[in-house]
């Protein structure tokens, strides 16, 4: 679990990076080379990684929520923790593991449309959009940028994250007092019915005094 909360920033940005440059190969392709290999087929693959980024996103939006209210509730630097967690690869490590990733995941996309659409693969160049020094070029690009501004976003996050978790301690205060309120004026009232009972049931019968 350890090892996954550490790679996963890089994952998001192999993902991104690789959807981008395959958009961006397409595009660049067309006036750039002589057959744009990406032209032959759909690209039901930009879908399939889109919805993968989109989970993963959702995942994490979610884990920092659940670390939020840890610490609200009280468990020290648990967001902060957390976040800080995702940015434990160094930054040489985590551009290399992007760059790495970001090409498998580009070949695999085409792959997938290839196969889908009842093609073959000719040559690695076509695994690129036709060029393996465009597709070499767009995936540098792209996971540089997708590297620098997920680790940008996630210190901005945990910097601006105190805020947040205040916000939900005060929440938490707010909706825990009313329920304590009640409670203590319940005991209060059974304390004083309980009192009057004993009272009341003593003295039963009694005379007035004279």
């Amino acid at each position: 679990m350890g090892l996954i909360r550490v790679l996963v920033v890089p994952l998001v940005a192999a993902c991104a990076s690789a959807l981008f440059a395959h958009v961006a190969i397409d595009i660049a392709g067309d006036y750039l080379l002589p057959h744009d290999a990406y032209d032959d087929v759909a690209h039901g693959s930009r879908v399939l990684v889109l919805g993968i980024v989109s989970a993963i996103l959702t995942a994490l939006a979610l884990g920092a929520l659940a670390a939020a209210v840890r610490e609200a509730r009280g468990s020290l630097d648990a967001f902060g923790k957390t976040l800080r967690s995702w940015l434990d690869v160094g930054l040489l490590r985590s551009l290399l593991l992007t760059l790495v990733c970001s090409t498998l995941v580009l070949v695999a996309m085409e792959c997938v449309d290839v196969r889908t659409a009842g093609g073959a693969i000719d040559d690695v160049g076509d695994l690129f959009g036709g060029s393996l020094l465009l597709g070499v070029a767009m995936i540098a690009v792209f996971s540089t940028l997708f590297v620098f501004a997920s680790r940008a976003v996630v210190r901005r996050l945990a910097r601006v994250g105190g805020a947040f978790v205040r916000v939900l301690a005060t929440v938490f205060a707010v909706l825990h007092a009313p329920v304590q309120a009640v409670y203590r004026s319940q005991v209060r009232t059974a304390r004083s019915l309980w009192l009057s009972r004993l009272f009341g049931v003593a003295l039963s019968g009694r005379a007035p005094p004279l």
